[in-house]
């Protein structure tokens, strides 16, 4: 047998045994092609249960027989295998060629590591994981924000983020009905738009003098001067609507707390692509840094949940 960067090459049974003989570590006297079957089902199991590159080298799974055309002597035939046969091939090669105790010491390590191996694959492969859920979010709650030390801020409702996401345009109508609540209140509103700065929606556009904040990084509080515009009016709570949930609205939220701020999640006006995308950015707001998973209203340095229909402004 010799092996070569693309497979191994077997030669016939004589073949092989006449080369082992000449190598000095005798012939194990093991049939080749009945422990190649067992061998080929031990490692298609693994294989077949791990389902990936690495762990296919624990089996030795993936022969293909190649035979020249016309190949009346019965000569050697070409065998290559795939990744997970290479492991255990190479234990069965060592053994034989190398004659390391005879072949007893071959019977009984190579098989006894090739199921270990193979068992290893399934057991690996095929043990059940527990599933994991996600805990149900807990229902947003109403909340009472003074307009004096309160911020609206408008997270990415542009031509380039909002415009292709469906889950997105569904809630800008209710942004909007927040913006003109928030302004006749007396609220504080901002705008941040991504580094490209896309035009924002018309129907969410800032109003003369709102500033628009431009964003490098999810996180809006980065190298950006909105901390600076916060503070600068005594804003405590800031309130986040807008494009994404699980992005730049989570981690402008985990940037606000950081910079001891209450931050407002307005639920109904913001989203994520996927559902799964909007139950993780919920589960992480209430769980970041100063965790509020009961969705207490207001907590301070925290996150609260809460919707269009249960904010009030006095």
């Amino acid at each position: 047998m010799r092996v070569h960067g693309g497979g191994f090459d077997v030669q016939t049974d004589a073949q092989h045994a006449a080369l082992l003989r000449r190598s000095g570590g005798g012939w194990c006297r093991l049939r080749l092609s009945r422990h190649r079957r067992l061998l080929r089902g031990l490692g298609l199991a693994g294989c077949a249960a791990l389902r990936c590159r690495r762990a296919a080298r624990l089996g030795s799974a993936g022969y293909r027989q190649r035979q020249t055309a016309g190949d009346q002597s019965g000569a050697a035939q070409k065998l290559t295998t795939g990744n997970c046969a290479r492991h255990s091939a190479s234990l069965l090669l060592r053994a034989f060629l190398d004659g390391w105790t005879g072949a007893r010491f071959a019977r009984r390590m190579v098989w006894k590591r090739a199921l270990v191996l193979a068992a290893g694959g399934l057991v690996l492969g095929i043990a059940p994981a527990a599933a994991q859920q996600l805990p149900a979010a807990p229902a947003p709650v109403a909340v009472t924000l003074d307009p004096t030390t309160t911020a609206l801020l408008v997270l990415d409702v542009t031509t380039q983020t909002c415009s292709p996401q469906a889950n997105c345009l569904e809630f800008v109508p209710r942004v909007a009905s927040l913006l003109a609540d928030a302004r006749a209140a007396g609220v504080y509103v901002l705008y941040s738009t991504p580094a490209t700065q896309p035009p924002i929606l018309p129907d969410v556009a800032p109003a003369e003098g709102e500033p628009i904040v431009v964003g490098f990084g999810q996180d809006r509080f980065f190298d950006t001067p909105l901390d600076e515009l916060l503070r600068a009016r005594g804003i405590q709570r800031l309130v986040l609507v807008g494009w994404r949930e699980n992005g730049s609205v989570l981690y402008t939220a985990v940037g606000g707390n950081l910079r001891t701020y209450t931050v407002v999640v307005v639920d109904d006006a913001t989203s994520a692509a996927q559902d799964y995308d909007i139950a993780i950015g919920r589960y992480q707001l209430l769980t970041q840094l100063n965790s509020n998973p009961n969705n207490e209203a207001l907590h301070k340095g925290a996150v609260t949940l809460t919707r269009t229909d249960l904010i009030h402004f006095q």
